[in-house]
């Protein structure tokens, strides 16, 4: 059995996923398009991987045309097929410009689910669609210039799909953001939340407060494009023209203090400091935008300073619907 794993990341930072690994004392192979090869690496899910095949193995380009029932067979050799139902996560480039790469994988998994039926109808008739939530083993798969990897681990080690559904009333994309963050915190907004949202504008994180019953103070000098309803302007939203990066909010502890402008690595690092070392909310979802050069390094200072100075829960990720960006979020009592 193979002791590589398969890392994938968002294109384009398959570098900053080989400095990541460095410096957690793995060692990266060559990099493909949207996932990095690593021997023996460490367990930890770092910022910038998105999801990871666990010893995978290969089949080789030329084994795949064309496919034949050995190559079902030698990719589905690890599927327990006594009453465990298995299902298939296919994993590709998260841009959209891949497309063609996404349709050829789904055209080599319905191949090789085809080959299966005829080779091991048992095993394929036990066959489940995600959605069932019947599945107890998946099988991994993701098509790259070496070829097809696979591995095969329980339903409970892979990580659910992040991809949000927008609102049509929400102002801009930047909400898909902030609603993946609840996902990944397990923690929700209720009714009657005091929020602070730095850099509202145009107002895609405020919409996602105020429609679950919460009371946002929005602070930006541009102009909130929030949907007609009367509700909103009952009291639940005030909006200040003022600078994100300067305010000073008044009264007690807020439920959430919640950010995404356009400032540097630097200035997003001391407003977390001056958030977290103030205690002034109880969670804070912070975005960071990073450079298209070195982002691992720029992002080294916050990771350095968040291990040593919370003791809170804490994730830094580089979220499905993040772009050039990463998100800091810190939650729960202080475990001190």
């Amino acid at each position: 059995m193979s002791e590589t794993d398969i890392l994938l990341c968002r294109p384009g930072f398959e570098s900053a996923l080989c400095a990541e690994l460095r410096e957690s004392g793995a060692m990266p192979g060559t990099p493909g398009l949207g996932y990095v090869p690593v021997e023996h690496p460490a367990g930890r899910d770092g910022v910038f991987e998105s999801g990871r095949l666990v010893k995978a193995e290969c089949i080789q380009p030329d084994a795949l045309k064309p496919m034949t029932a050995e190559t079902a067979r030698q990719v589905f050799s690890g599927i327990v097929a006594r009453s465990k139902p298995w299902t298939i996560r296919a994993w590709t480039p998260e841009v959209v410009k891949h497309e063609e790469h996404a349709r050829r994988l789904k055209g080599i998994t319905a191949n090789l689910l085809r080959l299966l039926a005829k080779a091991d109808p048992l095993r394929a008739a036990l066959h489940r669609e995600p959605e069932s939530g019947k599945a107890e083993q998946v099988l991994q798969l993701a098509l790259t210039g070496q070829g097809l990897w696979y591995a095969v681990c329980s339903a409970g080690q892979v990580p659910p799909a992040f991809r949000m559904k927008m609102d049509s009333q929400a102002p801009s994309r930047s909400y898909l953001k902030i609603e993946e963050a609840f996902v990944r915190m397990g923690d929700y907004p209720k009714a009657g939340d005091r929020v602070l949202d730095l850099g509202a504008a145009p107002g895609g994180w405020t919409y996602a407060f105020l429609k679950r019953g919460c009371r946002v103070t929005a602070v930006d000098h541009g102009t909130l494009k929030l949907p007609p309803a009367t509700a909103w302007k009952q009291g639940r939203v005030t909006h200040l023209r003022e600078n994100g990066l300067t305010y000073e909010p008044q009264g007690g502890r807020l439920d959430w203090m919640v950010s995404d402008m356009l400032i540097a690595p630097g200035e997003a690092l001391g407003l977390l400091r001056r958030w977290l070392e103030g205690g002034r909310a109880h969670r804070i979802v912070c975005n960071m935008k990073i450079p298209q050069r070195e982002p691992y390094a720029a992002i080294r200072p916050l990771l350095q300073y968040l291990k040593k100075h919370t003791h809170r829960r804490l994730l830094v990720k580089q979220l499905y619907h993040d772009r050039r960006e990463i998100t800091v979020m810190v939650w729960g009592k202080d475990e001190r």
